[in-house]
């Protein structure tokens, strides 16, 4: 029996022992390893994003949304009564008279005592050669009650719904559409119509708001405006 010579195994053969393991492969030269799982991905739709995040691009946050019906009036007491717009009024007429009234006595005064007093043959009479300065307390009397009245009424009661005896009171003039007040533009129009519609109606305008289911009177129903109590 002849005996081969034993040769050194080298790797790469098999052998008695198998095929060698082969060394678990690495990535290719130049490739960056694979990104962790999730990493990149938006966020569920519905979701809020992470912390830190800002929301995308041309969203913008959400802001809490003011109740339907904002200012509007909540029932039939809402309403004003009857006697607080009358007493409202009569303040507002008793403090324009105050303001008038201190100018419009002293000019009479001077005009009584400085003038010749005659009397005319139907029973006027008059004051011949008084001092001008009481005819300049009169129209300035007169002229400062009006301009109250047109502050009052028109642009206080226009930018804030009350005139300064509302404010006592506690009521304010809106707009029906929506809750606001109503410009001085409005009001001065609502005021005219007052003024208007109160003698011609033989004063039904004023009392009209005693038997209305919103406690309008008519100038209100005009200008589609409503009186609230502001409480």
């Amino acid at each position: 029996m002849t005996d081969h010579p034993q040769y050194p195994q080298y790797p790469g053969e098999d052998g008695p022992q198998g095929p060698p393991q082969q060394p678990p492969s690495a990535p290719g030269y130049g490739q960056a390893p694979p990104p962790p799982p999730g990493y990149g991905q938006p966020p569920a739709y519905g979701q809020p994003p992470a912390y830190g995040q800002a929301p995308g691009y041309g969203q913008a946050p959400g802001y809490p949304q003011p109740p339907q019906g904002y200012g509007q009036p909540t029932g039939p007491s809402a309403y004003a009564g009857w006697g607080s717009r009358v007493g409202a009024y009569l303040l507002d007429g008793l403090i324009g008279a105050a303001i008038a009234i201190i100018p419009v006595i002293v000019g009479f005064v001077i005009i009584a005592t400085t003038g010749t007093e005659t009397t005319d043959i139907s029973g006027n009479t008059t004051y011949e050669d008084a001092n001008p300065l009481g005819y300049v307390l009169l129209i300035l009397g007169y002229v400062a009650a009006f301009a109250y009245s047109l502050w009052n009424f028109v642009f206080r009661q226009g930018r804030t719904g009350q005139t300064v005896g509302k404010k006592i009171v506690g009521i304010r003039v809106v707009k029906m559409q929506d809750g606001q007040p109503m410009g001085a533009g409005l009001a001065f129009g609502r005021y005219l119509l007052l003024a208007i519609l109160t003698p011609i109606t033989c004063y039904i305008n004023v009392l009209w708001p005693l038997w209305d289911d919103k406690k309008q009177a008519l100038h209100d129903k005009v200008v589609s405006t409503v009186v609230l109590s502001a409480s």
